[in-house]
């Protein structure tokens, strides 16, 4: 049981439906049989999790789905469901005000075909922090010449 949520959770987390809504792949939505109702898929804003639920949550390239007004409330409800102390890992193009023609041409082709390049570089380590995580440890690289940060962050308390 402990291990099928932790796959479920780390299917929910990784898999994108549409630009910035997480699926829960591994159990969709569907009838409520108390009501008879089809629930919504639950997305990142709303994880269906009780609090402090999870002690790891790992996501990568997948903030930068969410638009930049919508990554501190993913982060608020990854904050919510972890333990106090619990860790989360973030992967993800990373905006470090480099100038490269690749972080230009994907800038200019997210800007003008969104639909089509539906992901953006963000400031990875500074929305983790401003969420109220505290970074342990961090890894910048490059994909292609394009930034790329890896964060393990931890919590300090439940979410309220």
């Amino acid at each position: 049981m402990v291990i099928r949520k932790i796959i479920w959770v780390l299917i929910s987390l990784l898999i994108s439906n549409g630009a910035g809504h997480w699926a829960l792949a591994a159990e969709p939505a569907g009838p409520n049989a108390a009501t008879g109702t089809v629930e919504p898929a639950p997305t990142a804003k709303e994880l269906p999790y009780d609090a402090s639920s999870f002690d790891v949550v790992f996501s990568s390239f997948t903030l930068e789905l969410f638009s930049e007004t919508e990554i501190p409330l993913v982060l608020n409800e990854i904050s919510r469901v972890l333990r106090p102390g619990g860790r989360l890992g973030v992967v993800s193009m990373h905006d470090d005000g480099r100038k490269t023609a690749m972080v230009d041409l994907y800038r200019f082709l997210h800007r003008h075909f969104p639909h089509i390049v539906d992901c953006q570089p963000i400031d990875a380590a500074g929305l983790v922090r401003r969420a109220g995580f505290i970074i342990d440890s961090r890894e910048d690289s490059t994909i292609w010449t394009m930034p790329v940060v890896a964060l393990v962050a931890h919590v300090t308390a439940a979410a309220g």
